[in-house]
């Protein structure tokens, strides 16, 4: 299942990039996210790979997340993967209007296959990206 999701944020590109590739960053706006386990220096270096530990109710699910290819400040392609599933994510950052385009293409394979609707893994992206956009406008308000 391949899709594709745009969102504009009213920040600068580098100011989206910085806060969308910086793991302190991504603690405070992952929603669900326990902790990181890794032993990079930086998990969005090129080939890191680090493992997601998410939390709902009582029980721990366990993400590989491998960053397959980073070119700041316009690209950020990220495997996400937990058994069964595999989901790639290709961030692309432009410039528009004193604004950040971001696109996002999506790609999901499981094994075995799923009977879930695309329009519910569209609307789960849309949410996630909004999720990250408030946080880095409510983060650049602050300042």
């Amino acid at each position: 299942m391949k899709y594709r999701v745009e969102m504009l944020i009213e920040l600068s590109r580098k100011e989206v990039f910085e806060m969308y590739t910086t793991k302190e960053h991504f603690e405070r706006w992952e929603l669900g996210l326990d902790r990181i386990e890794s032993n990079e220096s930086n998990i969005f270096a090129k080939d890191a790979v680090s493992f997601l530990i998410f939390k709902y109710n009582d029980k721990e699910m366990k993400m590989k997340m491998t960053v397959k290819n980073i070119k700041a400040p316009d690209k950020l392609e990220v495997i996400y993967e937990v058994p069964g599933a595999y989901n790639l994510c290709k961030n692309y950052f432009y410039d528009e209007n004193d604004q950040t385009k971001w696109i996002m293409d999506v790609e999901f394979l499981f094994s075995p296959k799923v009977n879930i609707p695309k329009e519910n893994f569209i609307n789960k992206t849309k949410s996630g990206m909004q999720i990250f956009k408030d946080y880095a406008l409510n983060k650049q308000n602050k300042k």
